[in-house]
Parts: structure tokens; sequence; C-alpha cells
């Protein structure tokens, strides 16, 4: 949860569990990956295609110049990969030669148009808009009302590139005769900051209510079953849950043996394709740990209710902005040392600290966080800067990449 530097060899996903591509490999899939990986690149071993992937074109830090791949973390070192069957080391002619999502939906079109049809393919798109830092190439900032600020049509403009190279993909997928056939799921990984809007919630991105938290999300693809097309589905489901749901329709065992031996939590998803095809009217997911730190730092929900135990300030949003003449967010500060408690069911933007009326419901939530806090597994941080950078400058020629487990 917590580590997140670029010479940190304790930060991703431990080795010893399983990714979900290499879960679909074993059903004979094809595995492919663009964009931004940020799960851990110390080792060759955490790369991408060594945790299944095919090949991969992408990141590996939190954000990069959309236009140039240069890491914002890290003056002059450009963070740009690629792996395929024959190479894995920087993208030397790929980087600054064009928009970073632009790289991306291209890529993906590519290997649509060669992939044989035959093969079952998965192909994991994480693109970086709307991300920091906010860039758009200049065709995509015309025509905005006058009153926006800078940010709002920067943060627009990256959103309808977005939409644009997304329809790339369906189209090639279309020209294929593979859409009906697929899968497709979109899902945002947390709310908006700034420039965005999350009205009528409140909160932002790396915030526990639930503006930074609930998140815009759809299915589409010729596999969703007609009668379902058009209606909205309100139960609770996890990103991580899309493992387990993944493996369903794989028809491969979501559970990690690998994981297991070596001592590690069993996987944390929950299969939620009778939900989604509409087999059953209430979610198997009923519990979502949003984070689990100290005694003054957690937020957690349960059926109905979230208790977040978090003294913070949170975003305050209105219908129309940010303006010029209406900025916003504007800030508040929650009080919660104690914990409080909200029913988003009944009250989504988290108006109402319910904690004091129902004393049973929070005493149960505080319980449970503690049962969480005592279960969760962390990583001490090992940074180590002298030797990642010496490989970076001397090996990769400014390329940030692994400095361990190296040939």
């Amino acid at each position: 949860q917590s580590l997140d530097k670029l010479d940190d060899a304790s930060f991703g996903l431990p080795i010893d569990i399983t990714a979900f591509p290499q879960k679909l490999k074993e059903a004979g899939y094809a595995t492919h990956m663009v964009g931004k990986w940020h799960a851990g690149h110390a080792s060759t071993k955490q790369l991408p295609k060594a945790r299944g992937f095919d090949s991969f074109l992408g990141y590996f830090s939190g954000g990069e110049d959309h236009f140039t791949q240069e890491a914002t973390d890290a003056e002059n070192l450009k963070d740009f990969w690629e792996q395929n069957a024959t190479y894995s080391g920087p993208a030397y002619q790929q980087a600054a030669s064009a928009y970073g999502d632009r790289q991306f939906f291209e890529h993906v079109v590519q290997i649509v148009q060669a992939h044989s049809a035959e093969q079952p393919l998965f192909y994991y798109v994480a693109f970086q808009n709307p991300h920091a830092p906010l860039q758009a190439p200049s065709n995509m900032l015309q025509g905005f009302p006058t009153d926006w600020t800078s940010g709002r049509e920067k943060y627009a403009g990256m959103v309808r590139f977005l939409d644009g190279a997304m329809r790339n993909i369906v189209e090639a997928l279309k020209h294929r005769d593979m859409w009906q056939h697929t899968l497709f799921v979109f899902s945002s990984d947390n709310g908006a900051y700034s420039s965005g809007n999350n009205w009528p919630l409140i909160g932002e991105k790396a915030q526990p209510f639930e503006g930074g938290v609930r998140l815009a999300a759809f299915i589409s693809g010729g596999f969703i079953p007609s009668s379902l097309r058009g209606t909205k589905q309100e139960g609770y489901m996890h990103l991580a849950d899309w493992y387990a749901t993944f493996c369903n329709l794989a028809g491969v065992d979501p559970f990690d043996a690998t994981a297991a031996a070596a001592g590690l939590a069993p996987v944390d998803s929950v299969n939620l394709w009778p939900l989604i095809s509409g087999s059953v009217a209430e979610s198997p997911r009923q519990e979502m740990p949003l984070y689990v730190g100290g005694a003054e730092r957690n937020a957690l929900i349960s059926g109905r209710y979230k208790l977040v135990s978090w003294n913070s300030r949170y975003a305050q949003w209105a219908p129309d902005c940010p303006t010029l003449t209406t900025p916003c967010p504007r800030w508040g500060m929650s009080d919660c040392t104690e914990g409080c408690v909200y029913d988003i069911l009944a009250d989504p933007s988290e108006a109402s600290d319910i904690s004091k009326e129902v004393p049973g419901v929070t005493f149960q939530l505080l319980a449970r966080m503690t049962e969480l806090r005592i279960g969760m597994q962390d990583y001490p941080s090992t940074p180590e800067t002298v030797l990642a950078w010496t490989v970076w400058r001397s090996k990769y020629n400014g390329f940030l990449g692994p400095w361990l487990d190296l040939d």
C-alpha cells in the first residue's frame, strides 16, 4: 500500500503470487499488455513477461510525461520498456516518438490485426490518460466552453483522446470478426482529482470517501447476454474480483498454490460472473477493505456501511466546476479519530456520520478492522539507490528498468 519509490526493491507484487495472466496461460490464451505496469520492476522476475504476458509496451512507474516518456519522479530518466518473443529492454525507438496513449492503442490494434482468431486472447490495456501530468494533443483541446479552467480543458481533452483510442480498438476487433465473442471491460482505478469532478460524491483520488473509490465502469462486447445490454448493475464489485471472474470464464481454478506454498494469504477475489450475467440478484462481494493501515488510517466497506478511521481533508465538489468563476474542489476536514460510519446506500454523498446512532455496527466494523490489520502482510522498504541508478545510466542509457537478477 505504501512502497512506491523507483529504486525500492521491495515494491511490487510478490514473486510468489500468481498473476491472473499466468492463470489464463493455463487455458491457452495469448496474453498481451500495454500501458502502466506499476507492479514492480526491480527484478526481471517482476516484469510483465515473467508474470504471464506474451508482450508488453509501457512504463513501470506511477506516471510519466505523455510526450517524452520521461519519468515524473526522476529527472532525465525515461520510462518506456518493450517485451516480446525476442526482446526485453528499453523502448529506445518508441520513446518520445508520439503521445503515449497513441502508441498504446496503435500497438493493440497491430496485435489484434495479427492475432489468430482461433486462439483465445486477453489484452490488458492500461492507458495513462487522464493521469497526471495533464497533457493532451492540441487537436483534443478544441471546442470546450470558454469559462473552463486550463486544467479542466486538458483533463477533458485527455478523456476525449481516451474515447477515440477505445473506438479504434473496438473497430479493430469488429474488423477481425472478434467483437461478437469479446468481453470488453472498462474501469477507472480511482476517482478524479482536482481538474476532474466527482459530484455529488465527496473525496478524490487517494481519499477513502466515495469520490475516491466509487468508480466509473462498464462492460460491453458480444459476449454479454443481449437481455443485459443497457442495464445497470449496482451490486458491489472490487477490481480484484476480475481475477476469479476471468479464471472462471477461462475454466481455470483461481486458487494460487504457489502463494499458499510460500505462506501468503489466499487470493482475495470473488467470481462475480453470476451477478454480471444475471444468474443471481445479490453480489457475493459484501466486504471491501479500502485501506488497512495503523490504528489511525483505515477504511472498510461491509454491507451497506462504510467505516472511515482517517483524519484528513477531503474534496467537496459542485455540479459544474472547475470554471474561471467557480473553482473546485473546496476542502473539508474529517474528524474520524474514533471512526466515522456512513450508510453509503442511503447516503452515497456521506453527508451524515451515523457512528453514534448505530453503535453495534460501529463496534463490529472497528473489530473487523482490527482483524484485518493482524492479518496484513507488509514489507519493509529496501531502497537500492546507488545500484539502481548505476544500472539505469550505464546499462540502459538513461532508461528505467530492472537492476536485480540480470544476466
